[in-house]
């Protein structure tokens, strides 16, 4: 569900707002957005919450949905196009097996084939302890260098699946 609640801080009127992700184990994904209205008094509450997902934008390089039954991959946010379009669906099937020869180290690409294989993943995250699966894999930037990635799927409720990617030294 969704909770929003509405706070002071020194004398600053805020707001926090809260959509639960997924749970499973007694551990919660939570995406959590907290806002001082009282500088913000003139910014709608989408424009709040997207301000709050550039935040989240800023420490990753690469922000997808995944719903492995569907053999979907919608990416909301990337800082490297490889000529994908982003917010359209795409088979994950055929969008991973380009990337992968398009972008991802060659000694990488089976780990990366591996993780991302659409008929395990949501079977893997159920049965990881944290509720989560995670893997380093080196993908070539806009420069032609390769740098190492850490890949992080979580379920997010209605077989989705949250795929986000960082540079691996943050």
């Amino acid at each position: 569900g969704e909770r929003e609640i509405t706070f002071k801080v020194h004398g600053d009127l805020c707001s926090a707002h809260g959509k639960l992700l997924s749970s499973k184990m007694g551990r919660h994904a939570i995406l959590l957005s907290i806002n001082n209205i009282t500088q913000s008094i003139n910014i709608s509450h989408e424009q709040l919450l997207d301000q709050s997902l550039m935040n989240i934008y800023s420490m990753y390089h690469r922000v997808s949905i995944l719903r492995p039954g569907k053999d979907e991959i919608v990416t909301v946010f990337t800082q490297d196009h490889h000529g994908i379009p982003t917010d359209v669906p795409h088979s994950l099937k055929r969008i991973t097996d380009y990337f992968s020869s398009l972008a991802v180290h060659e000694d990488d690409r089976k780990n990366y084939l591996d993780f991302l294989d659409s008929s395990s993943l949501e079977r893997r995250i159920s049965a990881s302890k944290r509720g989560f699966i995670n893997t380093k894999i080196r993908t070539q930037d806009e420069d032609g260098n390769y740098s190492n990635k850490m890949y992080l799927a979580v379920a997010a409720g209605n077989h989705e699946v949250i795929l986000l990617v960082r540079f691996a030294n943050l």
